[in-house]
């Protein structure tokens, strides 16, 4: 884009170019004299006009230079001030040059003056001299030398212009009028402009191609200008496939009188609006364009749609067929408007056509810092202020970038996680972590003019973090960290005739087909219920949203659940409140969002989200003040240098966590290292490193300690102490597992395994029938409800009328949609559906033969349908997608339905466990979409993009591992699949290790009860410190070395948010050192820098894993 900006002198022409040089990453051309190509000097004169451009500006002689420069670089970002009326008309004609204009009253621009002379010690002009000159810059033929103090601030003989300098025409006043775009700059502080400009949002590609809907909405008003109605002017377009078929505007009949010529006398009665609507003889716009193109080309084919500048009457435009209306204005009918389209099923939206001009007095132009603000603005001008000249940039949602850029982070957190499951069966969902690292690429990318990056959005983003999410958690979907190396540890007992099934690349690949989809499908009419009537929270999706809304700027347009009600005062604060900084923001978000992970499920979770859910509401955040306004754009101006933090964080956390772990290949005891051992100077016998007590300073685990948060580690560790500092030594020493500590069959870890899978299965069906049981009471109370109010029309005089009010609220408010044509149909859901079962089944079958029925896969599809219902609603309360009770329960099910069948017994806990995850995946996103107004159908197809891509990146990464490394082995102990066959071996009959049974029963009904203790006080804020299940049971499976390095990352994740919240004022200076400068990025850069250590290792390991492949020695 080449932006050329004019205007007369003091107007803040360098003004602006500074400001799109600072903040987007435009580079500044000027003529090599220096000289204004107007002939005007801008604010702040000849020394400092070029203050914050001269590190990004290059020099050219002539103009035929600059339009040769930039015609071949036209992808890049470039803007000047020195265009004169010759070469803007050479310029327009090229596709990627937008004019601007910058104005201001003469006697602003001459008091910018006066400080200039006063600043630099010039002559000072009189009031007469500016107006001259400044006639003289508008209306003069040409430019011709001058010694006056306005030219040069001084009276003093100065170097003549070039010729071609001097003989340049301007015609300022025709460069001004034909601008595309004309800013009035009234402003007495640079971020009330800075303000004017960022909203206007040049750097849109429509400013200079306009799209469709603009397009046609120009038509309609073209249009009006034939309408001679003396009430009001519209117009109207009937399009159809993109292109016009017909074209209308208002006006009496044909044959009679113009409107405008006495033909209507309502109209010329000056009829007050609404009134006498009988006596009208003026068709409406709409009208005649119908008439013009008439029924059978309005309803053939694909439907057309129908551009009106005022929103239109209804019920013709519903009887001959149109399928979509857009208005640009409004007026009093819409109400009904809306509610009949909606019945009728005809989609209506409003589309505001970009101003051309900017008019910027609205806000107050004695703004101070220091005084308390005054909002004094008239009606007239607020509204030019809250309806600054947008453009839809937002409609652009599933692109090829944000889909390739999903896929690129995806693949990489497939591996990392297939990295990570293997070793401890921990999967990180870290759709939060996507977003931020494609907004990081994409800002990177922008700050060097990067053409593919620019105009990044937030439903871009949306979709790239659904893309992303979908791709990295397909080890988890389809079992490759569970079931497939389940399989492969299969014994002639479990599979009589067969012993282990190993599947090849190509088995990998049609299992992974067969699970990876119809858990989408299912989550498809699960939206409507749990996110637009029930609201749940969906507390990772809602943090999610809230970020990728500091992020980008965009307020969340829809409500976000509560069990709090804000007063109307409170709502109202909220909806004017100052808009914060961005770490502000984001550190509220990460504060509030860290919740534990889940064993084979990372979910960034949310305590005590406590906001009210409120309709679907399009309006922003409004400035309370003028002032207030400016204090976001303020820090704008910072916030490039902010994430250049933020992105070198990443990057050296990531290097650092890559180079420990090539250091590991080569000396290979830092992975573990027996420091109690070290610490008991060798007293005690067996040493504790006997029992698997060593520490990895693994960076990666103290990432996902930090991640996971303080009480979730702690909670581990809490696991890791009873498990191998009590019972391992226990068990071992009584001789109930007498083998190698670290043996699954007959050592003390396989022995305490079994107490972890009793924990998790006691709170995962207690969690779920708490869900399930609260769900069928609030339908059950509400039937109740319904019926007594259709036997009852009183209301029970002692209820409060504020009550009453309020239950009538939460009854009539439920969450708008988005419109039809963005929601996903029922048609593609239910043949979707049967496809991907069809596929399911027909690829079991295939794989497995007779170990598992038809009937019974039929029954696994079912029940994963079934059982994904209870774990999204368990998701949407408590952000625990339960996918492993899930699957247990599954489990459970099908050993009882087919007996002895431990393959599949494991086939059909797999089958449950995708749908449950991937459905959970997918309404985790879709709340996020909602809450910013992203389509579900573009995540929807995001969400099958990234299956399918990630069904061939899964499979390539466990082959990778499985062929290199021994899985189960020492260094993939896969402690997952170890769960799911002695579950299976557990159902289906086959005997416990001695006295464990004891040990199970106890913690599973201690963890029982604790879980019902929660929940029945989960409003007191003690039951946080009520260990978690789920993490005392992983605690217990993995090896002390993974949680202490875990613990270690919750710690440090306590210890920067308390010294975040720090107040500034307590703290001295020189008390944290260096880390002060860092603290006002607050609680984002610990996450972006535990993501570094995540995905440091996890790539890296794939560099280890091709070096031990090539046989590189180990030192």
């Amino acid at each position: 884009m080449f932006i050329g900006i004019t205007g007369p002198r003091c107007a803040g022409k360098h003004a602006v170019a500074s400001f799109l040089v600072s903040l987007y990453g435009f580079q500044y051309i000027a003529l090599s004299d220096g000289s204004d190509s107007n002939g005007t000097a801008d604010q702040g004169g000849s020394q400092d006009e070029h203050v914050g451009l001269a590190d990004h500006t290059l020099s050219f002689e002539t103009l035929k230079e600059v339009e040769t420069f930039v015609t071949e670089r036209w992808q890049q970002d470039f803007v000047t001030c020195d265009v004169d009326i010759v070469s803007c008309d050479l310029l327009r004609k090229r596709p990627f040059v937008l004019i601007v204009a910058v104005e201001a009253p003469i006697t602003m621009r001459y008091s910018r003056y006066k400080a200039r002379c006063t600043r630099y010690n010039y002559t000072m002009p009189s009031m007469e001299d500016f107006i001259v000159q400044n006639d003289k810059d508008l209306y003069g033929p040409m430019i011709t030398p001058t010694t006056s103090t306005l030219e040069n601030g001084s009276t003093s003989p100065q170097p003549q212009r070039s010729p071609r300098t001097i003989s340049r025409p301007t015609k300022l006043y025709s460069l001004i009028a034909n601008a595309d775009l004309t800013i009035l700059n009234s402003y007495t502080h640079l971020p009330a402009l800075h303000h004017a400009i960022h909203a206007l949002n040049l750097t849109n590609m429509e400013r200079l191609r306009p799209s469709w809907d603009t397009y046609f909405m120009h038509l309609s008003d073209l249009a009006a200008r034939r309408s001679n109605c003396m009430k009001r002017r519209v117009g109207c377009i009937l399009v159809k496939d993109c292109r016009v078929i017909a074209t209308g505007y208002n006006g009496t009949p044909r044959g009679l009188k113009n409107c405008n010529q006495g033909g209507c006398r309502r109209c010329n009665e000056a009829t007050p609006c609404g009134a006498d609507l009988d006596r009208c003889l003026c068709m409406h716009a709409e009208e005649n364009a119908l008439l013009e193109a008439g029924r059978d080309r309005v309803f053939s084919g694909t439907g057309s749609t129908l551009y009106c500048n005022t929103c239109p009457c209804l019920v013709k435009i519903v009887q001959v067929g149109v399928k979509e209306v857009v208005y640009s204005r409004s007026y009093g009918m819409d109400a009904m408007t809306a509610q009949i389209f909606a019945e009728a099923g005809v989609k209506l939206r409003q589309h505001s056509v970009p101003s051309a001009r900017l008019d910027t007095n609205a806000l107050s132009n004695n703004l101070s810092e220091e005084a308390e603000p005054q909002p004094d603005v008239t009606s007239a001008d607020r509204v030019a202020v809250e309806n600054v000249p947008t453009l839809p940039m937002e409609e652009r949602q599933f692109t090829l970038r944000a889909a390739v850029v999903g896929l690129a982070i995806g693949t990489l957190l497939a591996f990392s996680n297939m990295y990570f499951g293997l070793q401890t069966g921990w999967i990180s969902m870290m759709s939060l972590q996507s977003a931020l690292v494609g907004y990081a690429i994409f800002k990177t990318a922008q700050g060097r003019n990067v053409g593919w990056a620019r105009g990044f959005e937030s439903n871009e983003n949306v979709v790239l973090q659904t893309v992303s999410v979908a791709t990295g958690t397909m080890p988890l979907a389809a079992g490759f960290v569970g079931i497939i190396p389940a399989l492969a540890l299969l014994t002639e007992e479990d599979n009589p005739g067969g012993g282990p099934i190993v599947l090849t690349s190509t088995q990998l690949i049609i299992w992974s087909m067969a699970v990876a989809f119809f858990g989408v499908f299912f989550a498809v009419p699960l939206r409507v219920q749990t996110i637009i009537r029930e609201k749940l929270r969906f507390p990772s999706g809602t943090a999610t949203a809230q970020m990728i809304s500091v992020l980008h700027g965009k307020p969340i347009v829809a409500g976000q659940s509560s069990s709090v009600r804000l007063s109307t005062r409170d709502n109202l604060r909220q909806r004017t409140a100052v808009i914060r900084s961005e770490n502000e923001a984001l550190e509220e978000v990460i504060g509030r969002e860290r919740q534990p992970l889940l064993p084979l499920r990372e979910e960034a979770s949310s305590q005590g989200l406590h906001r009210e859910e409120s309709p679907r509401s399009y309006t922003s955040a409004t400035p309370s003040s003028s002032s207030a306004s400016l204090e976001p754009i303020t820090q704008d101006l910072a916030r490039s240098e902010n994430w250049r933090t933020k992105v070198r964080a990443l990057i050296y956390s990531f290097s650092l966590s890559s180079v420990y772990t090539i250091f590991t290949y080569f000396y290979p005891p830092i992975g573990s290292i027996p420091i109690f051992d070290y610490v008991t100077f060798g007293l005690l016998s067996p040493p504790p490193s006997f029992y698997l007590w060593t520490f990895s300073p693994s960076l990666s685990y103290v990432g996902q300690g930090i991640i996971m948060g303080l009480p979730t580690t702690l909670s581990m560790l809490a696991g890791c102490v009873v498990g191998w500092g009590i019972l391992s030594p226990l068990a071992r020493s009584l001789g109930w597992a007498p083998g190698p500590v670290d043996d699954w069959k007959e050592g003390s870890k396989g022995w305490i395994l079994w107490i972890s899978l009793g924990v998790m299965i006691a709170e995962s069906v207690v969690s779920l029938t708490l869900v399930s049981g609260r769900s069928l009471w609030e339908a059950a109370a509400a039937g109740r409800l319904f019926s007594r109010g259709n036997k009852t029309a009183y209301i029970p005089v002692e209820q409060d009328l504020e009550d009453i009010s309020s239950e009538t609220e939460e009854i009539e408010k439920e969450e708008a949609d988005a419109p039809p044509s963005e929601l996903v149909s029922p048609t593609v859901t239910i043949v979707g559906l049967l496809l991907s079962s069809v596929l399911c089944l027909v690829s079991v079958r295939y794989l497995f033969g007779t170990l598992i029925p038809m009937w019974s896969t039929t029954l696994a599809v079912l029940l994963a349908m079934l059982l994904s219902i209870l774990g999204v609603r368990a998701l949407g309360e408590t952000d625990l997608n339960p996918v492993s009770g899930i699957g247990k329960i599954s489990q459970v099910i099908f050993a009882g339905v087919l007996p002895g069948g431990i393959v599949a017994n494991l086939i059909a806990g797999g089958i449950a466990e995708a749908g449950a995850q991937q459905a959970g995946d997918l309404m985790q996103d879709l709340k996020t979409g909602h809450l910013l107004g992203a389509s579900p159908k573009a995540q929807f197809y995001g969400q099958l993009l990234g299956s399918f891509v990630s069904v061939f990146a899964s499979t390539a990464a466990y082959r990778l591992y499985t062929t290199i490394y021994t899985v189960p082995g020492k260094e993939f102990p896969a402690p997952t699949a170890q769960v799911w066959l002695d579950m299976s071996r557990l159902v289906n009959g086959q005997a416990l290790p001695p006295h464990v049974m004891e040990f199970v029963i106890a913690f599973g009904t201690l963890f029982a009860f604790l879980v019902l203790i929660k929940d029945l006080y989960r409003q007191h804020t003690w039951t946080q410190y009520i260990p978690q299940g789920i993490a005392f049971a992983v605690g217990i499976y993995n090896t002390p070395n993974f949680t202490l390095a875990r613990v270690i990352g919750g710690v440090i994740a306590w210890w920067w948010q308390k010294f975040c919240q720090t107040d500034r004022d307590t703290t001295l200076s020189n008390t944290n050192g260096w880390l002060q400068r860092y603290r006002d990025s607050g609680q984002v850069l610990i996450i972006v820098v535990a993501s570094g250590f995540v995905l440091g290792e996890g790539s890296m390991a794939v560099v280890n894993l091709i070096m031990r492949a090539l046989g590189v020695p180990h030192w």
